[in-house]
């Protein structure tokens, strides 16, 4: 596993590199069927934040106090997202971006479905965020 840490060590995100540990990480937190529209729901909100996106790979990260995000796995240091919604429009990471969509598709699912487990990671996340060297431009986005 490779870790990342974020400002004084306050947070680690550690990327999963395993197969096997990459398939059980959705249902660890949300279970199978959950788990799989989340992944839906990230691929969805990147796609409406993203022109350029047109499929991909994606990397999973797991964040020390219990949640979990997604990021798209590409060489480019940084990716621009366009939010219509607020007129917010940032240069970021691929990890900030995969924190941005997974915040979204984690709220956006929890109101649909008010599952107490989405609201769980989300909370642990948006902690996370708090550490993050992008933090603002996170935030932007998701306003």
């Amino acid at each position: 596993m490779e870790a990342l840490e974020v400002r004084q060590n306050i947070a680690k995100a550690t990327k999963i590199t395993s197969l096997a540990q990459k398939n059980r990480l959705l249902p660890k937190y949300f279970g199978l069927m959950l788990g799989l529209r989340f992944e839906a729901s990230v691929y969805d909100f990147y796609s409406m934040l993203n022109e350029d996106y047109c499929g991909g790979v994606w990397d999973y990260y797991e964040v020390s106090g219990g949640a979990m995000f997604m990021v798209p796995s590409t060489s480019a240091t940084s990716v621009t997202l366009s939010n219509q919604y607020n007129y917010a429009e940032e240069r970021v990471s691929p990890i900030s971006a995969g924190i941005c969509v997974s915040m979204m598709a984690l709220s956006n699912l929890s109101i649909s479905t008010h599952d107490k487990r989405l609201a769980d990671v989300f909370y642990v996340l948006d902690e996370y965020i708090n550490s993050s060297p992008e933090e603002g431009k996170i935030r932007r986005i998701l306003d």
